[in-house]
């Protein structure tokens, strides 16, 4: 067998990437340290989450006889490929996902509030 993506498998996916998305910013939010150092992705949260996400997201939509579901090996991919790009991305941009929103507004505003 062959590892295809249906238009079924298409929506699923784009429901665990959603999914991913909504964990992604609470985790975000929750795990900023009090100066607003983000904490969250890190390497060892993103291989926990994409590593058996994707595995299990392969094996059930490559091989029809297993007992995975293909809806949820297709959410599953989503949730697997969507933690792995929103770890990449700032890292492969030069950026950093080591600030958070507010810690970089502060960062921005305190040579203001000298003046």
């Amino acid at each position: 067998m062959r590892f295809e993506i249906t238009d079924d498998d298409a929506i699923w996916m784009a429901f665990g990437t959603a999914a991913e998305a909504m964990l992604s910013w609470g985790l975000r939010k929750s795990t900023a340290l009090p100066d607003g150092t983000a904490q969250y992705p890190s390497i060892a949260s993103t291989a926990i989450i994409a590593a058996p996400a994707i595995m299990v997201a392969y094996t059930g939509m490559r091989d029809p006889d297993r007992d995975v579901n293909r809806k949820l090996a297709a959410f599953l991919f989503g949730v697997g490929t969507s933690s792995l790009i929103s770890y990449a991305i700032p890292r492969v941009l030069g950026g950093s996902s080591g600030t958070t929103a507010t810690a970089a507004r502060g960062l921005a505003v305190a040579p203001m509030r000298r003046a």
